[in-house]
């Protein structure tokens, strides 16, 4: 078997920006200093459509958001235009690696590299300064420009380093004579060599501003046109409606677009119009991410890895993101954010690289042909599952071996993976539940009164607040309604339940009645078989809304209703807000 170990640490880095939908900023949402100082890299293509407008002619790169100055939809930020030299000096995935490293280079900054969706690099916050490799900047170089050719030796597509402010003047890019860079500047008083030191620096989405800038050495003299929502000081200078001019060279009309337009360079620096191009780019993500996922992690059923729902929803995505790099930005993150793992998964040259990592929410997996003599492998699975940072749901169907169980035990003995909130196992595998000290939702195929999963979640999870897969099949009226007073009694936030049987007729009323002794629940399923000796479609949903109206959960409630074909796979046939 090849360790996973290798595939992470071989893999070329493929640039990937992420969904363009991101949490507001709050005021002073930027972090700039003087330098120099140390920095992380790795580079990407598609560099034609920049965040600063402009695409120059030598090497470019993006730099992190918290550095960068403004927030993706908003416009160009502080560090448009500006130039650094870079000098990698190790790899984070390669410490024993000491050279020799590729030339130092000099970018000028033309992108952004957004927070979302590259947290490990560019996740850097006003209240942590640091990404997860502890470099307080982030610079994705361009490999269009044959930047990241030069700077990164053969094999290693991550450094980490140093950077520090230069003149523009020691770019290989030469001179941007007129070009119009639109970007806001600092606020007077802050400075840092080569900053300008007058205008307004771009704090956040609470801000609506383009900035008419005339060329000015190798930054641009600002004019401050902003409206500033933050303090109630509005500008009431005219707005350009939709396709208008706003800017570029003679221009003298109206340079603020009317919402929700953004000024946008056609042809920099003689041309900028007025368009809904970054909103809808947004709009684009929206309709993507409603796209439904074909599994649901809480679900009646926990097998539903191949229906064709999903094999279909992973086409679509995969089309799209080899279409331009636009919808490659933002459907790669969507496309990875559920990964199914396998044997064929563990090769070196799988292309998982760093910048694909943080898209991954979910990891699935079969290991029912797994044997104890692949247990360095299971060491090499788990240590890929630590290299997560955004992982919250975790998946083995199909069930194990005998003889796997304790070595997949063992391995997660010393792991704690605190970001994990929904976990699917087999009942074998209740030893790796302390690896998941924040659980909250709970599936196994079949959760009955003495079942291991449970038990151990009774020992370690009290506060449990979703279990799917239970069964009372086989059992007696008074062990159902045992059960279920066992469930509400030891797990007393249990908010959703998902029962992954049909009910048996005799089983109805003590099925229900049982039910609502869960005086929080607010989500309930149950699974629909047309036979005679299960409980009847109309019977299922009129219990289901009856036990939902006798909870005292004040969240809204939901009931939903599946069925399962062994050919088309599970199918959803109620989905009611009660």
């Amino acid at each position: 078997m090849i360790s996973f170990a290798l595939a992470l640490g071989a893999a070329s880095l493929v640039g990937v920006r992420g969904s363009l939908v991101y949490p507001r900023a709050t005021p002073g949402g930027y972090v700039q200093t003087a330098g120099p100082g140390k920095a992380s890299f790795t580079m990407y293509t598609g560099c034609s459509q920049p965040a600063c407008g402009i695409v120059a002619p030598g090497y470019t790169a993006a730099i992190s958001q918290l550095a960068f100055g403004s927030e993706p939809s908003i416009g160009p930020g502080d560090a448009c235009g500006r130039c650094f030299a870079l000098t990698g000096t190790e790899d984070p995935y390669s410490p024993a690696f000491t050279g020799p490293f590729g030339q130092s280079i000099v970018v000028k900054v033309t992108d952004m590299c957004p927070a979302a969706g590259n947290e490990a690099w560019c996740g850097q916050t006003v209240s942590s300064q640091t990404n997860q490799f502890g470099m307080p900047v982030h610079f994705d170089i361009c490999e269009d420009t044959g930047a990241a050719g030069v700077f990164f030796p053969s094999g290693h597509g991550a450094l980490l380093g140093t950077w520090s402010e230069v003149s523009c003047s020691l770019w290989s890019g030469g001179s941007d004579g007129p070009s119009l860079w639109s970007g806001a500047c600092l606020k007077p008083g802050e400075t840092a060599p080569l900053w300008p030191s007058t205008g307004c620096g771009n704090q956040g989405s609470e801000q609506r501003f383009f900035e008419n800038c005339s060329s000015h050495g190798n930054r641009a003299a600002c004019l401050d046109h902003r409206t500033d929502h933050n303090d109630g000081a509005y500008d009431h200078s005219p707005t350009q409606t939709e396709f208008g001019q706003c800017g570029g060279t003679g221009y003298t009309g109206p340079t603020v677009c009317a919402a929700p337009f953004n000024c946008e360079a056609i042809s920099p620096p003689y041309y900028y119009q007025c368009l809904l191009a970054a909103r809808s780019k947004e709009i684009l993500a929206e309709i993507i991410t409603f796209y439904p996922s074909s599994f649901p992690l809480f679900s009646a059923l926990v097998r539903q890895e191949h229906i064709p729902a999903h094999k279909e929803r992973c086409q679509i995505l995969r089309s799209l993101s080899q279409t331009c790099s636009v919808l490659r930005r933002i459907c790669l993150p969507v496309l990875w954010e559920r990964f199914e793992v396998s044997r064929s998964n563990l090769q070196a040259n799988s292309g998982l690289a760093a910048s694909i990592l943080p898209c991954i929410k979910s990891v699935h997996i079969s290991m029912k042909f797994w044997t104890k003599d692949d247990m360095q492998s299971i060491f090499h699975f788990v240590e890929f599952l630590c290299a997560l940072p955004n992982l919250i749901g975790f998946q083995i169907y199909h069930g194990l071996l005998w003889d796997v169980a304790p070595i997949l035990s063992y391995a997660f003995g010393n792991v704690s993976l605190p970001n994990v909130t929904a976990l699917s196992v087999p009942d074998s595998l209740d030893g790796i539940l302390p690896s998941f000290p924040n659980l909250k939702t709970l599936s196994g195929p079949a959760l009955t009164p003495r079942n291991r999963l449970l038990l151990s979640a009774k020992t370690h999870f009290p506060h449990l607040e979703a279990i799917a897969g239970v069964r009372t099949r086989h059992l007696s009226h008074d062990d159902v309604q045992q059960f279920i007073s066992d469930l509400a009694r030891d797990f007393p936030k249990l908010r959703a339940l998902s029962l992954s049987h049909p009910v048996p007729l005799e089983h109805g009323d003590i099925v229900f009645s049982g039910l609502r002794s869960l005086t929080q629940l607010s989500e309930l399923e149950f699974l629909y078989k047309d036979q005679t000796h299960f409980l009847a479609l109309d019977a299922l949903i009129s219990g289901g809304k009856d036990v939902l109206r006798a909870s005292r959960s004040p969240e809204v409630k939901f009931l939903r209703v599946w069925t399962y074909d062994t050919t088309t796979g599970p199918r959803l046939v109620h989905n009611e807000r009660c």
